[in-house]
């Protein structure tokens, strides 16, 4: 079931949308990971200033909706990136979260590593 959220960071609007997977949705579900909620991040809305942060970016920023360690990267620099694929798995509240792509594109940078912890709102990696 695909619910939507609208959360709101230091002013800044985001749009949130969460699916809760099962075993039996394997088709959105890497072999190598145990069912998660896939988490689709989308440009901040236009509360906030966000004119300073989008001039230094490469491509569209994707955001952590929560605080929590990032367990493990699924792209790096240079992959190819389809609408919804698992970007990153973040740890929050004992839960591991996939972060998925907000849109088709290939990945321009990362901002983060495997093992680091995150701060909600915080920059993970951004799609060209």
């Amino acid at each position: 079931m695909l619910r939507k959220f609208k959360i709101s960071i230091d002013g800044v609007s985001y749009l949130v949308e969460m699916e809760e997977l099962t075993a039996n949705n394997s088709s959105v579900v890497s072999e190598n990971i145990s069912p998660t909620r896939p988490v689709e991040i989308r440009q901040p809305s236009s509360a906030g200033n966000t004119s300073e942060i989008n001039e230094t970016l490469l491509g569209t920023p994707v955001y952590a909706p929560m605080p929590g360690k990032i367990l493990k990267l699924l792209v790096q620099k240079g992959d190819s990136v389809i609408e919804n694929q698992p970007l990153l798995i973040l740890e929050a509240m004992k839960m591991e979260n996939q972060i998925v792509a907000s849109k088709a594109g290939d990945i321009v940078k990362v901002h983060i590593l495997e093992g680091q912890n995150i701060d909600s709102g915080g920059l993970l990696l951004e799609i060209g």
